[in-house]
């Protein structure tokens, strides 16, 4: 799946750090991991990296549905608007993965930090829903601590910068139906995850 700009939003509201932690430093390895099969083996097909990324995902989801890590409610209706969040999930990582190879590392991650303000924007247009000063400024911090970090490696293609400015509000939505599903239609992530991903193999389930 898409691990990007959702983990810093995350931070506000996150009560577990190890947990966090694991979700960032598992996020920068997976960059340069992409970045590498681009660069180093030479393999430029990011759909298809993306396919691999998602059968990955789908492999572990069904090892620990089997061991019963987490239970797929039989019970649970769909998500009001599920088939838009397969639709922008599956949009989402082909275009980040295109982004990344199109561009620097640095210029990937200063324009990943567009989807931050996209998401609070998309959120006050559709509920009139406004972050809290406290997140705000926390985001804020981050999200230049981020940027300062990045500006080493800054190579800009227009190419890249196109197709990273189509993925940004995909990837808002992305994190906006993903939020709804979880708080307003009652699906635990990985259960959400898991029926998301089997919808993307053509699986029943």
């Amino acid at each position: 799946m898409d691990f990007s700009a959702h983990h810093w939003a995350l931070l506000a509201r996150s009560r577990d750090p190890l947990l966090l932690t694991f979700n960032f430093f598992s996020t920068v390895f997976l960059v340069f991991v992409n970045k590498w099969v681009f660069m180093k083996v030479h393999f430029p097909f990011s759909v298809t990296l993306s396919c691999v990324h998602y059968l990955v995902t789908y492999v572990f989801l069904c090892i620990m549905k089997h061991f019963g890590i987490f239970e797929v409610p039989a019970n649970l209706p769909p998500p009001k608007n599920f088939w838009y969040l397969v639709l922008v999930i599956g949009l989402a990582t082909p275009l980040n993965n295109v982004s990344l190879k199109l561009n620097s590392i640095g210029v990937y991650q200063m324009l990943k930090l567009l989807v931050v303000p996209a998401i609070a924007l998309l959120e006050f247009a559709l509920s009139a829903k406004a972050i809290s000063v406290r997140r705000a400024v926390l985001l804020a911090v981050l999200t230049v601590a981020a940027g300062v970090s990045s500006v080493s490696d800054v190579v800009f293609s227009a190419h890249g910068l196109l197709a990273a400015m189509v993925w940004v509000p995909i990837a808002a939505a992305y994190k906006v139906l993903w939020s709804e599903a979880e708080k307003r239609d009652g699906w635990q992530t990985l259960a959400l995850m898991y029926k998301v991903v089997s919808r993307r193999f053509g699986c029943p389930l």
